[in-house]
């Protein structure tokens, strides 16, 4: 089968997709991606797959969208595929509607997350008001035409049913997109001690570590909250953000806020990291305080891939992966205080960030696996049978 995958850009396919894809290449189908390019297209292309540009930007923009539409039709016409999966609000609507308009007669949607669509700071506003109701009707539209949509957690699935915008018999639940354990290694003692040392701290500081975007909505300013409290209590405690600043300014939380506070505490803003692995290994605690609609958030399942003990917020998608007390911590949005004191908690207990740790690691392998949920997308979402794959 000739088979389309459709994404915002080149490294959300090979961070969420990578094992789907080689999946699909290993059962002899032939694998199309399609995203914006960027350095990870060679990599892409490694893996067997063929790799097409499309100018898919993440704002709304009317001229810019009309143009993606109208590249959606072309591709789709030209290429004949047999299935096109789609990630992302775009390729879930534009993709959706020009993929039919072009006679694909299997479309599949993937809802990683409702973010703007339930919650933005203009909401009140009558131009974000008139986008969200606009997006519910290409969303309506989109289901009807699709021939079943991928929810990453039971939240979502609710609001698409509550605002019936799905058919419920078209609704899949499949949680998370995964994450390869076998990648997602956890370092000896020693070799973490040694990149501590490569990474400016020392080997007995203990590293409280967010990794996300500076997003304001990603609960950035309850993490600093719990950052000035804690290290003015705990000499060893250092807290780490690992991500880039954000170009929208309206969701996004200052440059110059993220510096003045690593000028003035042991606060350390590492921008965005290739390497991120490294940054999860020398961690102690991993925390996401966000109140973001999230899909499942990968940061965390990479954490407890390395063991690590999770602070999160009751909030969609986040929940998903802490079983209270077992594995981390769950805590209200937006109360820095409550954040604080489970933050305390765990810095306090060693055996408990410890216990936690390996509690969070079976869980990675009951639930995340990535050979789990590809197996699972392969059978109930395509639902293809011995001798489809």
């Amino acid at each position: 089968m000739k088979i389309a995958l459709v994404a915002p850009d080149d490294i959300t396919h090979y961070i969420y997709r990578k094992g789907l894809i080689i999946s699909l290449i290993e059962s002899g189908h032939e694998v199309c991606l399609i995203s914006k390019s960027g350095e990870h297209v060679s990599q892409l292309e490694n893996l067997g797959a063929r790799h097409i540009h499309v100018n898919l930007g993440r704002f709304i923009n009317p001229l810019h969208d009309l143009r993606l539409i109208i590249e959606f039709y072309q591709i789709f016409r030209k290429e004949k595929f047999d299935i096109i999966h789609n990630f992302t609000i775009k390729p879930n609507t534009y993709g959706t509607l020009m993929a039919s308009v072009a006679g694909c007669k299997r479309i599949f949607n993937t809802v990683e997350g409702l973010g703007f669509m339930v919650y933005d700071p203009d909401e009140k506003k009558i131009l974000s008001k008139t986008l969200k109701i606009a997006l519910k009707y290409l969303y309506k539209i989109s289901s009807r035409l699709s021939e079943k949509t991928w929810f990453l957690n039971t939240d979502d699935i609710h609001y698409f049913l509550e605002n019936k915008l799905i058919n419920p018999q078209k609704v899949l639940l499949v949680k998370s997109t995964g994450i390869n354990l076998d990648e997602w290694k956890l370092s000896s003692a020693e070799k973490v001690a040694s990149l501590k040392q490569k990474m400016g701290f020392h080997p007995d500081d203990l590293l409280i570590v967010m990794v996300t975007r500076a997003l304001n909505n990603k609960g950035i300013h309850e993490f600093l909250y719990a950052m000035e409290h804690l290290t003015a209590k705990y000499e060893k405690a250092k807290f780490v953000l690992a991500g880039g600043a954000e170009e929208d300014l309206k969701r996004g939380v200052p440059a110059s806020l993220l510096q003045e506070k690593a000028n003035k505490y042991p606060f350390y803003w590492l921008g965005h990291q290739n390497n991120i692995i490294d940054t999860f290994a020398i961690s102690d605690i991993v925390v996401l305080p966000s109140y973001y609609r999230e899909g499942v958030p990968r940061c965390l399942m990479e954490g407890m891939a390395l063991k690590k003990p999770l602070v999160t917020t009751d909030n969609v998608g986040c929940r998903e992966t802490v079983d209270e007390g077992v594995n981390g911590f769950l805590v209200p949005i937006k109360d820095g205080k409550s954040l604080t004191e489970k933050i305390e908690r765990l810095i306090q207990d060693p055996d408990l960030r410890y216990k936690m740790g390996l509690a969070g690691y079976e869980k990675a392998k009951r639930e995340f696996d990535e050979k789990i949920i590809v197996a699972s997308l392969l059978q109930n979402l395509y639902q293809f049978n011995d001798k489809t794959c």
